[in-house]
């Protein structure tokens, strides 16, 4: 009945008992068979769970369940691949919702868990994705390029990221946006005193050159008829 089962501490009872009661050898083939065979599946189980694979464990728990293990072998298995998917989970929500501090602490949790590099791969990618769009953010503020930041907001809120990582930017396009349109009004009302102020708000905060030139250019006409009128009204140009 020993040989029946799957069950080694049976098994092992079974052999030690038939021993005791002097059996020759021959009669107990088949419950050592049976012990080898229940031992190497219990091996199985051993090697799945240091490699911390998910996939693994999945495959050996099916083989010995199929090769009629008892449950109790396979509780460290079971708890151990059901750990690995709960880490796993975690970084499938950060992936799903392209939040770069749960990505983070998922693949930094993996790691110290010791989880194969191959089950992080495509958190990695992942996290590269995000990285390459919150650069382009950052680059888009630190230079006050309004295009830039335009178009890298739209890649964000495209690409699902979370509205933390681009608020900033949005902050920034609109104050740029506001300075624009304080130089245009200047501008167009050849408002030295505005032009003047908005001048100075937007060379503080760093905005590209480019943005700047046509008022400058106005601002330098208004403050050479200025000097012109002067001059007439000193009597210097009669």
């Amino acid at each position: 009945e020993g040989a029946k089962s799957n069950d080694i501490k049976i098994l092992d009872e079974a052999i030690r008992e038939c021993r005791d009661a002097g059996l020759p050898e021959r009669d107990l083939l088949a419950a050592l068979a049976a012990k080898g065979n229940a031992e190497r599946h219990v091996e199985i189980l051993k090697g799945a769970i240091n490699r911390k694979s998910a996939k693994a464990l999945a495959e050996a728990i099916e083989e010995c369940r199929f090769a009629g293990l008892p449950e109790w072998n396979l509780e460290e298995a079971v708890a151990a691949k059901e750990h690995i998917e709960s880490l796993l989970a975690r970084l499938k929500e950060g992936m799903d919702h392209k939040d770069m501090q749960l990505l983070n602490d998922a693949i930094e949790t993996c790691r110290a868990e010791g989880l194969p590099e191959w089950e992080l791969k495509e958190a990695l990618e992942t996290k590269i994705q995000i990285e390459h769009k919150v650069t382009r953010l950052k680059l888009g503020i630190d230079t006050q390029d309004s295009e830039l930041l335009a178009a890298a907001i739209k890649d964000c809120q495209a690409a699902g990221l979370p509205e933390r990582e681009w608020e900033d930017a949005i902050q920034a396009k609109e104050r740029i946006e506001q300075l624009r349109a304080k130089l245009k009004l200047g501008a167009d009302r050849k408002d030295a005193s505005v032009l003047k102020e908005a001048l100075a708000e937007a060379q503080a905060v760093g905005l590209p050159q480019r943005e700047l030139v046509d008022a400058i250019a106005t601002m330098d006409m208004i403050e050479r008829i200025l000097r012109q009128l002067k001059t007439g009204v000193d009597g210097k140009d009669l």
